[in-house]
């Protein structure tokens, strides 16, 4: 059995790194590109890969409560970047789908953020960048274990 102090560690270091890869990764321009609130980037990037999702599950997928997550889905369908729907089999279920300028806004905004990590990186020697690398590598087949029906 792992120590709580170990997995105390962790926890540590994971809710450390989220601002320290914000701050030093992703720090450049993002030319032609209005911020949006935080929260869109993973509704939307969760639509992408997902599919049409129920508002409920949406919300409780990235912590929001429901008249939260209202009020931005309200200005996303303004925006154009989701929809609305009533669920086939469901008609009280309202369900939010990405459209083609949500998909065409996530894309150039990953793209660019990959630009500017890449950038950020190019600062670093061929050895760190091969750890840096690796170390992913190894997070990702770690993380890729635990039990997703936990959510």
């Amino acid at each position: 059995m792992v120590e709580r102090d170990v997995l105390e560690k962790i926890g540590d270091s994971i809710v450390m790194f989220f601002p320290l890869f914000h701050r030093k990764l992703m720090k450049g321009q993002y030319p032609g590109i209005k911020k949006p609130p935080a929260q869109q980037y993973p509704l939307l990037g969760r639509l992408m890969w997902q599919g049409p999702l129920p508002m409920s599950e949406l919300a409780r997928g990235i912590c929001m409560s429901k008249p939260n997550m209202t009020s931005l889905i309200n200005q996303m369908v303004v925006e154009g970047k989701v929809k609305r729907s009533a669920d086939k089999y469901d008609k009280r279920v309202v369900k939010i789908s990405i459209t083609k300028k949500g998909v065409d806004f996530m894309k150039a905004h990953q793209k660019l953020v990959k630009d500017n990590i890449r950038a950020n990186l190019s600062s670093l020697g061929e050895s760190d960048i091969k750890k840096l690398y690796m170390s992913m590598e190894n997070i990702k087949a770690i993380i890729s274990k635990i039990d997703e029906d936990k959510e």
